[in-house]
């Protein structure tokens, strides 16, 4: 029964009233609203926390961009994310491992590039893909770093 459907049951039930239209519910929904759902429910299902999804790359960005999976059985869904869990933590970036090389904080990286925290934040955990950002802002990660464009990359 959807979520409508049992309202519908409780309140006649309840009251002794039925509701004469039809129980809907759209079919179509956003990515953004599929990989949350998605997101909790593989956190449900495994009981595992959502701290630890992320740790092996189970995060917003990584799972929309398998958003394909929505017209699939669930258990797709569940049998990719238990591969990237099987896999564990994910290993540090190019731009972390080169950073740190060069005995870089993200903050000295931030100055020398004149981009934002949050950025290198995101890029250096997978959750932004540094291959798709604007070729300037690889181009000023690489310079500040001292590589090129394409050490930065995976």
């Amino acid at each position: 029964m959807s979520g409508v459907e049992l309202a519908r049951e409780v309140r006649f039930r309840v009251a002794g009233e039925r509701i004469g239209t039809p129980a809907s519910q759209p079919h179509d929904k956003s990515p953004e609203y599929w990989t949350g759902w998605i997101m909790a429910y593989y956190q449900w299902y495994r009981s595992v926390r959502f701290a630890d999804m992320a740790a092996c790359g189970l995060v917003h960005s990584t799972v929309i961009a398998r958003y394909i999976y929505h017209e699939a059985d669930v258990s797709k869904f569940v049998a990719l994310a238990d591969e990237a869990m099987r896999r564990g933590p994910e290993s540090p970036t190019k731009l972390a491992t080169l950073r740190r090389e060069r005995g870089m904080t993200q903050r000295d990286l931030v100055r020398a590039a004149d981009v934002s925290l949050r950025m290198v934040q995101l890029y250096e955990r997978r959750q932004n893909d540094l291959s798709k950002a604007a070729a300037s802002v690889a181009l000023r990660l690489a310079h500040a770093i001292g590589c090129r464009v394409e050490d930065l990359l995976e």
